[in-house]
């Protein structure tokens, strides 16, 4: 059976499969390791709450829905009820947004540890089995055997997410965050302003040529003055066309013939079509002039505003913050709706989107080499993976931020229509960690509610799978050499890549023939066969595993 067809499979019954037990009690045994409390010691379930008089330090990223109402992420209702559920203090460390990269670096080469840290570890120099080897991070197989009954028994169930969060060595590294459905695989797509579409009398487009005489209209009948936007430092790899021309923005994909092959998209034909459509639409003025340098402040405001008309960006961030806050302000006519990614022909059907496997690494969280609280930082990430611990993560507390109807977990309605005037990310993120990122099992049933929008609903059904999953790199593990060795490459290929994709598309230099084959030349002198080579073996590891 293709891989494809097996992760469609497992992601298609993950929300049958999600565990459904109740804890039970605790046996003899146990690791030492701070005044852990009644209930904690032994192999297997424990009693919860714990009522430990031991703290442990969680370090992690901030969400920024909650930075402006909350001081620390440990006061909001949500995690003061996880401590009451669960009795184990945690003193929660994060560093200021967007600086979470280079504080992360920092403790690391300080070895000034917390107990957990919660970060993407498969890009860590070296990959998760380097942290391990330098006593970074703890191998968690014991750990989770004896004192993570919970991840245990769905990792059991499911086999292609216990492939996913295992090195090639056969180490547990983290405790994951898990995507539990085919719908939460699809946050971002193409957008236009669908108002300004029916005032033109557009259909949905369907093709690049659709996409061109759409974009013209908006230049030259509504006046807009980047009809199309986008973003060359934060967002390259949601720009649609790319994947028009089956390819991957930067990255590396599988061959359609043979998915034990790997090639680097951006020396594909189809890449050079990209970027010539890209280069094209730019002279026209179809493309937003100022994408080399968009911040994310300009590149929000341009779509408010109407200073675009089209868009690839998130669909909960992207398509229902900026619904509500150009109807806040006055623009009463306001609506996006998602387009599908264009195709060179109509009734064509693009065979790869912007989209990730259900486990990409981020968010999971680590048990550090120098925890003296072991057993108590299992226990305290172990009890997300439970019933209990499901339900509270992904809606909050029953009878405050939702309620049971029919059998199904309900938000009451001000998570979405706050008294106060939050936004419904704000307002959610208070009382669960759906809306965000957290080592845990995201639920779909979360997604159906948050995305208010019919638009933002119908996005998520309107992407090609299972077959996309045949071109994508799952999340391989390369050996602790081949990691170093891949970054070293990869740096100097990756800025060799956006420098000249930028030029070519502003038309600082002409992108034909003889500037195509430079262009791959030097990227093969820069060693992108032996990146090829080590993303291959990755693979086979991954799939012997």
């Amino acid at each position: 059976m293709k891989a494809s067809k097996v992760i469609f499979a497992v992601l298609a019954l993950v929300m049958i499969a999600m565990p459904l037990f109740a804890a039970g009690g605790s046996q003899a045994g146990g690791q030492a390791g701070g005044a852990l409390g009644p209930g904690i010691t032994g192999r297997g379930r424990t009693n919860y709450p714990i009522n430990s008089n031991a703290t442990i330090t969680y370090w992690l990223e901030p969400n920024q829905n909650n930075t402006t109402r909350w001081t620390n992420f440990g006061d909001t209702p949500y995690n003061q009820e996880r401590h009451r559920r669960t009795g184990i203090n945690v003193q929660y460390l994060q560093p200021p947004v967007g600086a979470g990269s280079e504080q992360a670096n920092l403790i690391i080469a300080s070895r000034d540890f917390p107990d957990i840290m919660e970060r993407n570890w498969l890009t860590n120099p070296g990959g998760p089995e380097r942290a391990i080897d330098d006593n970074v991070i703890l191998r968690l197989n014991d750990i989770i055997d004896n004192w993570g009954p919970y991840l245990r028994e769905y990792l059991d169930k499911n086999p292609e997410f216990d492939r996913s969060v295992r090195s090639d060595e056969g180490s547990y590294y983290v405790f994951p965050y898990l995507r539990g459905d085919l719908s939460l695989l699809i946050t971002n797509a193409p957008q236009m302003r669908k108002d300004w579409l029916d005032q033109l009398g557009f259909a949905i487009p369907q093709t690049i040529d659709d996409w061109h005489a759409i974009l013209v209209a908006f230049r030259d009948r509504l006046n807009v003055p980047a009809p199309f936007t986008m973003s060359a430092l934060t967002l390259w790899d949601r720009i649609p066309f790319f994947y028009t021309y089956g390819e991957w923005p930067r990255g590396f994909r599988r061959l359609e013939s043979d998915t034990s092959r790997i090639v680097f998209s951006p020396i594909q034909d189809g890449y050079r079509q990209a970027l010539t459509l890209m280069a094209n639409w730019y002279r026209e003025g179809l493309i937003d002039r100022d994408f080399p340098t968009m911040t994310a402040a300009n590149f929000n405001q341009k779509m408010t505003t109407g200073a675009a008309g089209a868009i690839a960006v998130q669909l909960g961030q992207g398509m229902g913050t900026y619904t509500t806050v150009a109807r806040q302000a006055g623009n009463a006519n306001f609506q996006l709706t998602h387009v599908p990614y264009p195709t060179v022909r109509r009734g064509e059907r693009t065979s790869m989107v912007f989209t990730s496997f259900s486990y990409s690494g981020s968010a999971s969280a680590a048990i550090m080499a120098t925890s003296q609280n072991v057993e108590l930082a299992a226990r305290f990430l172990d009890w997300g993976y439970g019933d209990d611990g499901h339900i509270l993560l992904n809606f909050g507390i029953e009878g405050q931020s939702f309620d049971w109807i029919n059998g199904y977990p309900t938000f009451q309605d001000h998570i979405f229509n706050h008294p106060e005037g939050w936004s419904s990310g704000q307002s959610l993120a208070a009382w669960a960690l759906s809306q965000g990122s957290s080592a845990m099992i995201q639920d779909a049933r979360y997604l159906e509610q948050y995305y208010e929008l019919e638009e933002q609903k119908a996005a998520t059904a309107a992407i090609p799978f299972p077959e996309m999953f045949d071109l994508m790199i799952p999340p391989v593990t390369p050996s602790p050499d081949e990691s170093r060795e891949f970054a070293q490459i990869m740096q100097a290929v990756n800025t060799y890549v956006q420098e000249a994709e930028v030029r070519w598309i502003l038309g600082l230099d002409t992108l034909n023939d003889t500037t195509w084959r430079a262009y791959v030349d030097q990227i093969n002198r820069l060693g992108i066969a032996r990146a090829v080579e080590i993303q291959e073996a990755a693979l086979r590891r991954y799939y012997n595993r």
